[in-house]
Formats: structure tokens, sequence, C-alpha cells
């Protein structure tokens, strides 16, 4: 379908988003069908737009959207020679059987650099596995994303990590 080759990638074929890209569940209600016509063409954030859609398919997009309805007029894109056979599901972090990264921790880290001198003046592991922490293997940090605030006194802020959901602070 048109959405599984344009949307998919990033807000995945149930369209529950991933990381990288919002959930599309439930978008209706949300926006109007103008809204997101506009966004489809212009894209927003890091999505990139869709001029190249033409307005009738990426009005038949957001009827798919807005009610799950796919119209079955969208191009047969496995007669494209660069499509991809395999693709990104949104979410395609490389991990062991168990679920955690396959190199030694920690699987994340906040680093403090100085820009002055090009150097790291610190680094600790950030956030952790709660399962892992309680089988005793705390601070072996681990995925995150976003960025921390930092106060004129020299305080740091930041709650980025995926799985202990803890807001933290350095000073």
């Amino acid at each position: 379908s048109l959405y599984n080759s344009k949307c998919a990638t990033c807000h995945r074929e149930d369209r529950h988003g991933s990381p990288q890209a919002p959930a599309l569940v439930g978008i209706g209600g949300r926006m109007s069908r103008d809204d997101l016509a506009k966004i489809i063409r212009e894209g927003t954030g890091r999505m990139p737009g869709n001029p190249d859609l033409g307005g009738r398919n990426i009005n038949d997009l957001v009827e798919f959207l807005v009610t799950g309805r796919d119209k079955g007029r969208d191009p047969d894109v496995t007669k494209d020679p660069a499509w991809l056979k395999y693709r990104s599901d949104g979410e395609s972090l490389f991990r062991d059987p168990d679920g955690y990264p396959p190199i030694t921790p920690p699987w994340g880290t906040l680093n403090a650099i100085d820009l002055d001198a090009g150097t790291i003046r610190w680094k600790v592991p950030f956030g952790e596995f709660p399962e892992l922490a309680a089988a005793g293997l705390p601070n072996t940090g681990s995925d995150n994303y976003g960025g921390p605030v930092v106060t004129g006194g020299g305080l740091l802020f930041i709650g980025a990590t995926n799985f202990d959901r803890k807001f933290h602070a350095y000073d």
C-alpha cells in the first residue's frame, strides 16, 4: 500500500509509532484532514515532505490514516526496480537474544565535553535496565533519546532514558 511504502518505515505498519516517529492510530481525532494533508505534502520536523504524491494519493493516504480504509488505488511499488525486498519497520535496533545491546556495557553514557580543548571532561553510564539492576548489574547505561537542560549554576537535568524512566540530576 501507499502507507507501507511511504510511512511504515518510521510509523510502523500497525501505525503505533516508534522512538523516531509518533503513533498515527487515532490521528483523525487529534488533527484535521487538511492539516494531515499539509504535513504529508510539506513534511514537518524529521519527516520529509511528499509533494511527488499528488493530491489524489495524498487524499487517499489521509483517508487511510483517519478511517483505516485503503482505497486500493495505490501504485504497485513492487514493480518499481528500486523497491527493496526488505525494509526497516521503524524499530531496527540490533539486540542479543535477551533483548539487550550485543556489546559490553555501558550501553549509554552521558558525556561532558570541553569544546575548547576537544576533550571529554567526564563520562558516566546513563540509564539502566531495571531488571538487570535488580539482578545485581547496575549502571549498564541504556538507550536514550533527547538532551539535558543545564542551569546557570551548572546543574544538569535529563530524563531521556527509555527503560528506567527516571529523571536524572548531575552537579
